[in-house]
C-alpha cells in the first residue's frame, strides 16, 4: 500500500529501506501466511516501479526471487511472477558492465532450463 499511495519524496527516503524489508522476508521464508508471501512479492514488484533505481543493479535479488520459481507454494507463483514482471523495467536499466554480464549469465541460466516457469520468466 505504502508503494501505491506514498509521494516521491517519501518512496526516495524509505524506499531502501523498505526494500530491505521485503528482502528479509523473501529470505527468512518463514511466514506461512501465503497471502502475507504474495503481497511481499508484489511489493517488491511495486517498489521496483517507483524507484528502480534500487533494483537495477541488485543481480542478487533477481537470482533470489527466480530461484523462489523452484521452490514457492503454486499458490504464489502467481503473485511471484507478477513482482518479477512488474521488476522488468527497473532491470532493463542496468548500471555497469559488471552487472549487466552478471544479469545476462543469469537470465541464459533459466531461460536454458526446463522448468517452464522459470524459462518463461527469464524471457
Amino acid at each position: 500500500k505504502i508503494c501505491d499511495s506514498a509521494s516521491d519524496t517519501v518512496l526516495k527516503t524509505i524506499g531502501a529501506m523498505l526494500k530491505q524489508g521485503l528482502l528479509k522476508s523473501v529470505q527468512s521464508a518463514v511466514s506461512a501466511d501465503l497471502k502475507l508471501s504474495g503481497r511481499v512479492y508484489l511489493g517488491l514488484g511495486k517498489l521496483s516501479t517507483r524507484c528502480p533505481a534500487l533494483f537495477s543493479s541488485d543481480v542478487y535479488l533477481l537470482s533470489l526471487l527466480l530461484s523462489m520459481l523452484e521452490q514457492e507454494d503454486r499458490e504464489l507463483i502467481v503473485d511471484l511472477k507478477e513482482g518479477l514482471f512488474l521488476m522488468t523495467e527497473a532491470y532493463k536499466a542496468v548500471l555497469g558492465m559488471e552487472e549487466e554480464q552478471m544479469l545476462e549469465e543469469l537470465l541464459l541460466k533459466y531461460i536454458n532450463k526446463a522448468d517452464s516457469t522459470a524459462c518463461c520468466v527469464a524471457l
